[in-house]
């Protein structure tokens, strides 16, 4: 039988990976018993996230590279709507302006995604700190000018 990948399935495929990355980081993490260790007395069952996906390989990498995966993906996506939203409006002056807004935001805040799971913290507090801030704004600015743009149309 032959099997026809659609958008709706790549889609599935690609958002699905982050998730199964990180099934796949913890079981590693618990076949090694690498991530569950504390230095105080409490027993650790499950590792934390952080811990699952953050300094061991080959779980660093696999976190890594299943986030580039999808994040290429999203992109792709983001592109498509943005080359479709100027073909089917026609928009004059500001409005032109204020409506590249969300795929301006949302393509910082893919990109300070990106760098937040290549840069550890324990590698360079500072950077991290500027990717983290710069997602979490770009997230806000993509979810306020999305929402002021449904209440104009």
């Amino acid at each position: 039988m032959l099997f026809i990948a659609t958008f709706r399935h790549v889609c599935i495929a690609a958002s699905s990976l982050p998730a199964g990355a990180l099934v796949i980081c913890v079981l590693l993490c618990l076949a090694t018993n690498s991530c569950v260790q504390t230095h105080c007395t409490d027993a650790n069952f499950l590792p934390s996230l952080s811990a699952a996906v953050g300094s061991n390989e080959p779980q660093k990498t696999i976190w890594i590279i299943s986030i580039l995966i999808s994040s290429a993906w999203r992109l792709l996506i983001l592109l498509n709507s943005y080359i479709n939203s100027r073909k089917f409006n026609s928009f004059s002056g500001g409005h032109l302006s204020l409506s590249n807004l969300p795929y301006l935001s949302s393509f910082i805040e893919i990109f300070s995604l990106n760098m937040l799971s290549i840069v550890s913290s324990s590698d360079n507090y500072s950077e991290r700190q500027l990717y983290n801030n710069s997602f979490q704004f770009s997230t806000a600015i993509t979810s306020v000018s999305l929402l002021c743009s449904r209440w104009s149309t």
